[in-house]
């Protein structure tokens, strides 16, 4: 499972990296940012399927489909504008 996580983890800076927003340098700094906030992610991601079980009486599954709509904007946002944030010129 770790293993599994730390590839996927991977994969997913990359792609984000190079693919989606096209950022070829500062890659210590992205680095790093990145695990933080996956870190943080993962969090926020058991408070929000705790606190939708234990207060509205949601199960986990449900709760992860919840979380995910969720973290399909926060996620790009953050990577947009913290992790892979732009370099300004000048």
């Amino acid at each position: 499972m770790i293993v599994g996580n730390t590839l996927g983890n991977l994969i997913n800076f990359i792609a984000q990296k190079y693919w989606v927003f096209h950022r070829q340098n500062r890659a210590k700094m992205q680095a790093s940012r990145y695990i933080i906030f996956m870190i943080m992610n993962a969090a926020i991601n058991y408070a929000i399927i705790l606190s939708l079980e234990k207060y509205l009486q949601i199960t986990p599954y449900i709760g992860q489909f919840i979380a995910g709509l969720f973290f399909w904007v926060w996620n790009f946002i953050w990577y947009k504008y913290w992790v892979f944030e732009k370099v300004k010129k000048g």
